[in-house]
């Protein structure tokens, strides 16, 4: 099975009721785009907010971006 993966995940994350943002790139080769919308599917109250051409470290390629997709959720 894949690094990290959990079955009893997806139904641990519909219990999670703080508002939580999911954050892909589109462009993501390591993390299939559809993981991120299990997640936020999962997740009773999120957000998914996918980041165009940015890769599996959007962290990195795209620090502005995410910063404030960051800071319009937590002041949100």
């Amino acid at each position: 099975s894949p690094y990290m993966f959990n079955r009893r995940l997806p139904f641990l994350l519909t219990e999670v009721p703080t508002r939580s943002l999911v954050v892909a790139g589109t462009a993501d080769a390591v993390v299939p785009l559809a993981c991120a919308r299990q997640y936020a599917d999962a997740l009773p109250n999120s957000t998914l907010e996918l980041v165009e051409d940015a890769g599996h470290y959007v962290e990195y390629e795209e620090p502005e971006v995410l910063a404030e997709l960051i800071a319009n959720h937590a002041g949100g």
